[in-house]
This record gives structure tokens, sequence and C-alpha cells, in this order.
């Protein structure tokens, strides 16, 4: 009967819909900022530099279905590297073992379509057990491997995608960067605690929007009440914060580099206060410069430019 074949066609659909959680994926404003640095395909490193509890971890998987299944919802659609992957269908995860098995994994079972991939397992050093290669019926492979393991284990396949989840050693980067080489992509989600001094100074602190770009998110970017499209109750936020310690603060609830940022000018923000340079003569600008002096360490001596309006520059 027509009923009857309505009830079929509902659960079908239900069916479907349950099997594919990507073409409902909702990212709040910055997670869909990021969605789109990468998927413009721009930058050759593409960093998501955020609190915990921004959803980074959801927003990396996602980028990774859309890579390799195409764009499953609006968010992704008429994106450069989505609607049509440039480079290799082959990738690679990169993260710390706990993250690897207690959130990377779940969210890859969560948001991938059902029965389009296979998992293969291997056995890790101390008895860790992760689903480390997979491969998709699009043509897609990647491999998901530890902070832990020793850098000679990432020179070896060449890969059109890398995505980082949390930040990772210089060595473990450097090996990767290696794999590109017939070109690619890589992408990063971090909330800057251990390991991130260098990425602050090799990575965050040279972007130029054509080899590095970054999104930064402070966890409120992802508040019912504060944010756009958040999920989180303001006071569990709250909560968090109260029990983080002073000197992990800045990177767990605002997504900053905690080991120099906001130590004495708390609102400095790079994308604002830095421009690019430009010509200084000596008929419109004073200089100035000043120098601060240590028995033990270096010296330090900065140069700074005034204007007849009285704004400063510190130009060297």
């Amino acid at each position: 009967t027509s009923l009857q074949e309505g009830l079929k066609i509902a659960e079908e659909l239900e069916k479907r819909d349950k099997e594919n959680l990507a073409k409902r994926y909702i990212p709040n404003a910055k997670c869909e900022e990021f969605i789109k640095v990468v998927g413009n395909n721009q930058s050759f490193v593409n960093l998501f530099i955020a609190a915990n509890g921004v959803g980074k971890s959801a927003c990396g998987v996602n980028i990774v279905t859309n890579i390799c299944f195409g764009p499953q919802s609006e968010w992704f659609k008429n994106l450069a590297l989505f609607d049509k992957f440039p480079y290799l269908k082959r990738g690679r995860i990169i993260s710390d073992p706990t993250t690897i098995k207690e959130k990377i994994i779940p969210e890859l079972k969560k948001w991938f379509p059902s029965n389009r991939f296979k998992q293969h397992y291997l056995t890790e050093k101390q008895g860790k057990f992760w689903e480390a290669k997979w491969t998709t019926d699009t043509g897609f492979e990647f491999d998901i491997m530890s902070n832990e393991q020793d850098s000679k284990e990432f020179e070896s396949t060449d890969l059109g995608w890398v995505w980082f989840d949390e930040p990772s050693r210089k060595d473990i980067y450097m090996a990767s960067v290696a794999r590109t080489r017939a070109g690619g992509i890589i992408f990063w989600t971090m909330t800057p605690l251990d390991y991130s001094a260098w990425i602050e100074e090799d990575l965050y602190n040279k972007r130029d929007g054509v080899n590095v770009e970054y999104v930064e998110a402070d966890v409120e970017d992802n508040c019912e009440e504060h944010g756009i499209r958040g999920i989180l109750k303001h006071q569990n936020i709250e909560r968090m914060a109260a029990q983080y310690p002073a000197d992990e603060k800045q990177a767990r609830m605002h997504g900053k580099f905690g080991n120099l940022l906001g130590k004495i000018i708390k609102s400095f923000n790079r994308k604002v206060h830095v421009i690019r340079p430009f010509e200084m003569s000596v008929n419109k600008y004073a200089f100035f410069m000043a120098l601060d002096t240590h028995p033990q360490v270096d010296e330090h001596a900065m140069w700074m430019a005034i204007n007849s309006k009285g704004q400063k520059y510190i130009i060297a």
C-alpha cells in the first residue's frame, strides 16, 4: 500500500541520515572560517589555534571527510579543495596516542559515511592499539601516526594532505613537509601547549597568507550565548576557567600561545598590531632607540618611529 511504501521510504531516509552525519555537520563561526581557509587552498600550512572546547577536532575530521568523499554539506561546497582534490589521494593524521584513541578514532567513525571505508589494525609501542590504516571507496587512503614515533618513521610515502591534531615536534613536522614534495596541503588544529614554542616562532609569526595562514578561536566562540552557532553553556565555560592553572589559561581559554603572549600587553593581537613595512623619512618621523642592558643574558635594543600625530611604530 502507499502507507507501507511511505514508511519504507521514511525508514530508508532515516537510515541514510544516520549513516552520514557529515551531511548534518554545523560548524560554529570560527570552525567555518577555518574550513574556508583550508578549502580555498591558498596557503600551504593552515593553523587553527583554538582554546579547549571550540570543536577543532570535529572540524578537522569533517575536513578529512570532505576531502575523501567530496562536499557533504553546504559548508564545504564551492571550495576548491573539496570540489576536486588536486593532490595525491594519500594523507596522514598525526597526534598524541591518547588523543588518537579517545578522540580522533571515535570522531572518524562518527562522521565518516558508513560502509564506505575500511580500517586496519596496527600494534604500537607499550601495547597501544588503534586503526592506523584507512582506505575509502573513493580511492583515498591515509594512516594515523603518533608523536611518540621516531621521526624516521614519517619519512615514507608521498602525501597529498597532512592533518596535525594538537602540537607536534619540529622534526616530525619537517619530515611531513618533505612528504608533500609532489604538492599538498597541511592543516593543523591545536591548543598551543606542549611543543608549541617552535610553532609560534617558525609558523605563527610568519603568517603571509601563502605559505602560512591561521585562524584563532576563544572558547567563547563555541558558547551558546556569546558565539555564533556555539554549543557550550556559558556556566560550564566559567566552571572550566575556574579550574585551569594561571599559566595555562591563555592557551586553554583563549587559544593563545602561553609562553610569552599576554604577559605584559593582554590585548596584543598580531593581525591588528603588526603591519607591513613602509617607507619612513627623517622629515616626517622622529626616531628613538631604547637599550635594555643586562650583565648575564643578551641585551635588547628597540627602535621606535613617531609621527607628528604621536603614533608610535616599533621598527627594529
